[in-house]
């Protein structure tokens, strides 16, 4: 951020990790470790950033986050994953409508 004045224009956001097993053996440590990958880390990285005033509403900003198929539609075998995914679209669709100048691309 230094390097850069202290802003970004643009914010990509892709990490994640899978999940094949069916829901009723998946573990919750399991599920728990795919949501901090999959779901907190984005949105820490996110509200890290909006704190540190690296996203601001001079300029227009972007945040792509990659997401998944999973989260609209079930995928047999992820049931974990899927709702990983899903959460993040229910947190970046209530940021927007917080911060309506910040557009973010949920692909």
């Amino acid at each position: 951020l230094e390097c850069t004045g202290g802003c970004l224009d643009y914010v990509i956001l892709n990490a994640g990790t899978g999940q094949l097993q069916p829901a009723a053996v998946c573990s919750h440590d399991f599920a728990e470790q795919l949501f901090k990958v999959n779901t907190l880390a984005p949105i820490a990285l996110t509200q890290i950033l909006l704190q540190r005033g690296a996203l601001r509403e001079d300029r227009g900003k972007h945040i792509v986050i990659t997401s998944s198929v999973a989260a609209k539609f079930g995928v047999p075998l992820s049931a974990a994953y899927a709702a990983s995914k899903h959460a993040l679209h229910g947190y970046y669709n209530s940021l927007t409508a917080e911060l309506p100048w910040l557009r973010v691309d949920l692909v």
